[in-house]
């Protein structure tokens, strides 16, 4: 089931796509951590702002505040030269990766995200198209 769609940017949320598994006991438990923690942080983590580029964490800077809160800073490895790519984000949580992905891609390329966690889909749902108007992309 498709929840957002943009030029830029795509968001989708896994846990209601039929037949994907989203009564499995492995998915209620990992969205259920995930919803909690996303009700529950009121902090930015930025464990690996060392490893990122200076456009990155100039990007990261950049978003909305509530994203930056659901950011848990790890994991992240993004690969050179992504203008103009086709990007797929899976566990995209709330976005701040899919955001910064899409600057780096450009307005000819664009990104996919997908999650099982709702409560932290609604947050990238509710930031996309604020952050493609603070990009200047074009629809």
């Amino acid at each position: 089931q498709r929840v957002q769609q943009n030029n830029q940017l795509r968001i989708f949320d896994q846990s209601k796509m039929a037949g994907q598994g989203e009564d499995h006991a492995l998915t209620k438990m990992v969205a259920g951590f995930y919803n909690t923690l996303n009700k529950d942080t009121s902090f930015v983590c930025r464990l690996n702002a060392g490893d990122l580029t200076p456009e990155v964490n100039a990007t990261f800077d950049a978003l909305p505040e509530d994203i930056k809160k659901r950011y848990y800073g790890s994991g992240i490895n993004i690969p050179e030269k992504l203008e103009g790519k086709r990007v797929l984000d899976i566990g995209c949580g709330s976005g701040s990766l899919v955001f910064i992905l899409a600057k780096l891609v450009g307005p000819n390329g664009y990104v996919v995200g997908f999650d099982v966690t709702d409560g932290l889909i609604e947050t990238a749902k509710a930031n996309s198209e604020s952050w493609e108007k603070h990009l200047g992309y074009p629809k």
